[in-house]
């Protein structure tokens, strides 16, 4: 729907906004009535958000807006899920496919992989390690604990370039 309708979406089309945004409440609520107390799939919500929010840290939170931050996250994720072989190989260039359409553009900074590191160990969930929300397809989200920092550093190069 998002690729078929990015010239709607991009002019700020109100029905196709408003019908964009119906579908996104309606698998919120879903979601979060699912999982009330926010123990576990509700985590899914947070798709994006994790380097997301770590961008935003070390932007201090004057750079980039929360939504181009979570774009961020999100092309991360998707390229983080076809390297760790959780989802498949093109996953990282149907998110790119998705998210040019729309008009958000590709980083052209990012902070180094390092500061990246470190601020994801600051986040509040942060408990021994880092939780990634990753998908194993379109619309199929996989809460995963322990990644290895290596594969994150080459997921992360792979969003930078």
């Amino acid at each position: 729907m998002l690729t078929a309708r990015a010239d709607g979406v991009r002019a700020r089309d109100a029905a196709v906004l408003e019908d964009l945004v119906a579908r996104c409440v309606a698998v919120k609520a879903e979601v979060v009535a699912g999982d009330e107390r926010d123990a576990h799939t509700r985590l899914v919500l947070n798709y994006g958000h994790t380097v997301g929010h770590a961008l935003e840290r070390l932007d201090r939170f004057a750079g980039r807006s929360h939504g181009e931050a979570v774009a961020v996250g999100m092309r991360f994720a998707a390229a983080l899920s076809a390297q760790t072989g959780i989802a498949p190989t093109d996953l990282l260039e149907r998110h790119h496919a998705v998210l040019d359409a729309l008009g958000i553009a590709r980083p052209r900074r990012l902070p180094d992989v390092e500061e990246v590191l470190a601020a994801l160990k600051m986040d509040k969930k942060y408990a021994g390690g880092v939780r990634f929300v990753l998908l194993e397809d379109v619309g199929r989200a996989r809460i995963v604990d322990g990644i290895d920092e290596g594969a994150v550093r080459a997921a992360y190069a792979t969003v930078i370039a």
